[in-house]
């Protein structure tokens, strides 16, 4: 690896694939990103799977929530064709396959709610991670403060990112309590003062989303750890020149 900041791709490539499928992220592993970052929910059996929202409509030929489908149900919708023709026939991956087909990279996992909206699904992440041998491979991110605090309870080794759209030093006071090892910010709030300040108190500092030239230089400029990207590719390009 060349460049640095380290570089995830934002629900894989989504530019040139259905985002949080399988496709998109093997694309975002073939331009070169150390990373993919993705979003899970879970369906009304217990099945982890790899989706933004936490309703089918947008992104697949299903309607409805994820919550009140199974999860053979949801395997048969069509996540590609609202994408393009080309993709048509793509499946939401489970969060099992997308960590046991998609090697070679690192993981950032969206636990988008937490057991107070999906009940258990902090003990089925986990169980998913050591049967997948992924663990020290991936870090669990989320804004559900309850959610990391059950996990930091149930895994003290577990890398843990706490998504932050407001305050950075209120994040960072939250992150204290907490216990979790990354701050991940929206790009807009951070600069080198804030970096440097959550660096100083032992956070690493990740930011979303870095889609443009300028963002991928200011990000390095400002001494983020990672950036999470529409476009792994063109960030790539940019670091590594």
């Amino acid at each position: 690896m060349k460049y640095y900041p380290l570089v995830y791709g934002h629900r894989g490539f989504p530019l040139e694939a259905p985002e949080n499928t399988i496709p998109s992220f093997l694309l975002a592993r073939e331009a070169g990103a150390f990373g993919v970052e993705m979003d899970v929910h879970m369906t009304k059996d217990g099945e982890l799977v790899v989706i933004h929202d936490d309703k089918l409509d947008r992104t697949t030929t299903g309607t409805g929530y994820v919550s009140q489908r199974t999860w053979a149900e949801v395997r048969q919708l069509d996540a590609g064709q609202k994408f393009s023709e080309r993709w048509r026939g793509v499946k939401v991956p489970s969060l099992r396959e997308v960590l046991t087909q998609v090697k070679g990279v690192n993981y950032y996992v969206e636990v988008k709610h937490g057991s107070r909206f999906y009940p258990g699904i902090e003990e089925r992440l986990l169980e998913i991670l050591e049967e997948t041998g992924t663990k020290d491979l991936t870090q669990v991110i989320s804004f559900d403060l309850e959610s990391l605090s059950r996990l930091r309870q149930m895994d003290s080794s577990l890398t843990l990112g706490l998504l932050t759209c407001n305050d950075v030093k209120h994040a960072l006071v939250l992150a204290d309590e907490i216990g979790v090892n990354w701050i991940q910010a929206e790009f807009s709030l951070l600069d080198r003062e804030l970096v440097d300040m959550a660096h100083g108190r032992g956070y690493r500092v990740a930011t979303w989303t870095v889609n443009s030239e300028e963002e991928v230089m200011k990000a390095r400029e400002i001494g983020v750890d990672s950036i999470t990207t529409d476009n792994p590719r063109m960030a790539i390009r940019v670091l590594s020149s």
